[in-house]
């Protein structure tokens, strides 16, 4: 999974990958056996679809409420507001 996600941002290396999850005790030969597997490639572009269908244009992206949160807002202030804002709307609406 790790392999189709990296590798199109051009910043995939292998074997940094096949580093942590030696240093995490992963099974190494079943690891590098899911990590080229077919279901793992299938995820990935699932994942990546779905991306982009919700307009996700860099990761980390975080939503709330299904409103992205502007890059600059990433921060402990910006993130409490864009919160009290959703908060006021859903009590606006008497939901």
């Amino acid at each position: 999974m790790i392999r189709v996600c990296a590798s199109c941002f051009g910043i995939f290396r292998r074997e940094l990958f096949e580093s942590y999850a030696g240093t995490i005790g992963l099974n190494l030969d079943q690891f590098k056996k899911d990590m080229d597997s077919e279901k793992a490639t299938e995820r990935v572009d699932s994942d990546h679809a779905l991306g982009d269908s919700l307009g996700v244009k860099l990761t980390p992206t975080l939503f709330i409420n299904n409103h992205p949160v502007d890059p600059k807002d990433k921060n402990p202030e910006g993130v409490r507001a864009a919160i009290d804002a959703a908060l006021a709307g859903k009590s606006k609406s008497g939901a």
